[in-house]
């Protein structure tokens, strides 16, 4: 590389590096600059500890970091201070693995002042989890659960009580379609007789938080030539075959995507805003109340939003306070889809109304229970 960089340097055009050089390079000039200075830091001032473990069945990677604060230039930074593997993911095993590490490093446990995580129970459970562990080293840590996982359990849960389950939706086709050549050919061929453009199937896993919605716009792309692939197929050899067709053809499934596409637009917005690189800590209490008031106005009455004293303060499960069926937001699409596709009775509407109605009050209680809203060291 240096010698296409220089080629006009007769000294770098007689340099030669191999393994002995770049082993030394490597341990004594570059791990002095990426792991004893940040090191040093970690051992004299404060930190946040950030944890995280891979979802690997047999050995699980776990990756330890620290968010510091570099004395010399004030920039807040991300080190990396060891990536063991472990074969059992207990709470035990990883508070033992963390205390073996800081041995080592010369690390005390009052230097760590923070605790960054997911939400899954190892990790912030009120009983024996990592949470509980480290307070006990640590009396004065501070945690704060994801809040970009917060967001992405709270459309989850919303989406969860509605009649269509939309993960359901994207994981059938998914797998139906995934093992076969033959009717990956064949729904390729379904797209181009009705002239609809052919895009590929994505896989969608719960922990993916930005791509339900993309993944559901993804279907609803191609829902014409499903409904071609799924209705042409011989689909009687097989009851599981016929239920995958019927699930997915009947217009009841598109309606709810439709809604969902519509719905999950709000979270998946906060939630970008939230994956900055940089620190956005002083964002997180404005753009999480930001959520909580974008997902009551679509079915709470101005008025009743208005004279509350606070968004936490409104009562949000009393129908009164609710706006009635024409003017709760189910989104353009589905509107237009409604009137222009599924034929229904007003008994039916109705019922419809009330379960899309329910995907609001169903967020906005998790927004309430779980969400870091009265922390002290957002609000401050």
């Amino acid at each position: 590389l240096f010698k296409r960089m220089f080629p006009d340097s007769a000294i770098v055009q007689k340099y030669a590096c191999k393994r002995s050089k770049t082993t030394m390079i490597m341990n004594s000039v570059m791990a002095t600059k990426f792991i004893e200075e940040p090191l040093k830091d970690a051992q004299e001032g404060p930190f946040t500890l950030c944890l995280d473990s891979s979802s690997d069945t047999e050995d699980k990677l776990f990756p330890i970091l620290r968010r510091f604060c570099q004395g010399a230039t004030g920039e807040i930074k991300v080190g990396l201070l060891d990536l063991p593997v472990l074969t059992v993911g207990t709470v035990d095993d990883l508070i033992s693995c963390i205390d073996q590490i800081f041995q080592q490093m010369k690390i005390p446990w009052q230097n760590c002042v923070g605790f960054s995580c997911d939400n899954i129970s190892v990790n912030v459970g009120r009983h024996r989890s990592l949470k509980v562990h480290i307070e006990n080293r640590a009396p004065k840590l501070y945690t704060l659960n994801c809040p970009c996982h917060l967001i992405s359990l709270c459309a989850l849960k919303a989406a969860s009580s509605l009649l269509v389950n939309g993960d359901e939706v994207l994981i059938r086709v998914f797998y139906y379609l995934d093992k076969s050549a033959r009717w990956k050919h064949l729904l390729k061929e379904h797209a181009e007789f009705v002239n609809v453009e052919h895009r590929k199937i994505l896989k969608h896993r719960h922990a993916r938080w930005l791509s339900i919605g993309k993944r559901i716009d993804r279907i609803l792309m191609i829902m014409p030539t499903l409904r071609l692939f799924f209705q042409s197929e011989d689909l009687e050899k097989k009851r599981q075959n016929r239920d995958v067709c019927d699930f997915v053809c009947s217009p009841k499934t598109e309606l709810y995507l439709l809604f969902i596409s519509s719905a999950i637009a709000v979270f998946e917005d906060v939630n970008k805003v939230l994956q900055y690189e940089a620190p956005i800590i002083p964002m997180v209490h404005g753009s999480l109340m930001e959520l909580l008031r974008k997902v009551m106005i679509e079915f709470i009455r101005t008025e009743v939003l208005t004279e509350a004293s606070s968004l936490l303060a409104t009562d949000y499960s009393d129908v009164n306070n609710q706006v009635p069926n024409r003017d709760l937001f189910i989104g353009f699409a589905t509107k237009q889809y409604l009137l222009r596709t599924v034929e229904l009775t007003e008994s039916q509407i109705t019922v419809l109304y009330s379960n899309l109605r329910n995907f609001y009050p169903t967020a906005v209680k998790y927004i309430v229970k779980k969400f870091p809203l009265n922390y002290p060291i957002l609000t401050f």
